[in-house]
Parts: structure tokens; sequence; C-alpha cells
């Protein structure tokens, strides 16, 4: 999916203005941008199968949005 995209210039000062918004409407597009101001879950002793891959997707999607900027 992310091969479909422009790749996005590098951030200098010239592009100032219009970089942060490109970047977020990438990672709006990717589907990941929930993890900009989402509290990262906390890993428990005993937890259920579900909030074991709510962790890890938001691991997996933490790791594009560094990634990706």
């Amino acid at each position: 999916m992310a091969t479909d995209f422009v790749k996005l210039e590098r951030f200098d000062e010239g592009n100032f203005i219009q970089w942060p918004r490109r970047i977020h409407f990438l990672l709006v597009s990717l589907q990941v941008a929930y993890v900009l101001n989402t509290p990262k879950p906390a890993e428990k002793e005993n937890e259920t199968i579900a909030e074991t891959r709510k962790r890890l997707k938001f691991e997996h999607d933490d790791e594009i949005c560094k990634d990706t900027c």
C-alpha cells in the first residue's frame, strides 16, 4: 500500500509549513495516525488475547509512524 504514495520530499527549512500536513495526511492514509495521541497500552501479566492483539497492533503501527517520519 505504501508503494502507491509519491515519495515525500525531505524536511528542510523551505517546506516547514507544508511538511507536517503532508506527513499527517500520509499517516492518516496508512491508518496509523491514532498513535500520535493515544497512550501505549500497558503490558499486563494476565492479558486476554484481544488485549495482546491490541497492544501488538499499537506497537506495529507506532513503528510505522516512526519509520515514516
